[in-house]
């Protein structure tokens, strides 16, 4: 119901970013001519606070569909500011990962998609380890796919949850 949600998910949803990257994403770092953002910072929800760099050092750049743009630009009309971070009430302090993991209940629940899959609770992160299978199981190179979600080929193993349709999609191409 609120356009700031839906534009954190989709952004979520396209990118693989970490919630504490999508958190602290400000309007600044942000091209609309090629539609991806720069993460340059990252939200630490231990301290409360938007730090420079990343988790692993790694700056990088992240696209988002057209459509995740088109919500995209409606927010900041809507906000009204072209610096500041997108996700947040003021533009300086984001949103808590536990407010938006709240939202992601509600909206789960609204659309009767179940909160547990094989006993594992989704929370925003999830996002994460679903863009990591579906872009493995696309035709994207497994080392362009670490370069996106910002992390080794090594440690993407373990956000590869493959289904038998991801399989099968690779097996007919």
């Amino acid at each position: 119901p609120n356009l700031i949600y839906r534009c954190f998910f989709l952004i979520l949803r396209d990118s693989g970013l970490r919630p504490g990257e999508a958190l602290a994403l400000d309007w600044a770092n942000c091209s609309e001519q090629f539609k991806c953002f720069a993460i340059v910072q990252k939200f630490e929800q231990c301290t409360n606070r938007v730090l420079p760099g990343t988790k692993t050092g790694v700056t990088r750049a992240v696209p988002i569909t057209d459509r995740t743009a088109a919500f995209l630009n409606q927010l900041k009309k809507e906000q009204g500011k072209e610096a500041g971070l997108i996700f947040s009430a003021d533009g300086r302090k984001p949103f808590s990962e536990n407010n938006m993991n709240d939202r992601l209940r509600d909206a789960m629940d609204r659309a009767g998609v179940p909160r547990f899959v094989n006993g594992a609770g989704r929370t925003s992160y999830s996002f994460r380890h679903a863009f990591v299978t579906n872009a493995l199981s696309s035709s994207l190179d497994p080392d362009e796919v670490a370069l996106l979600a910002g992390h080794s080929r090594e440690v993407q193993k373990g956000y590869n949850h493959p289904t038998n349709n991801h399989l099968f999609k690779r097996i007919k191409h």
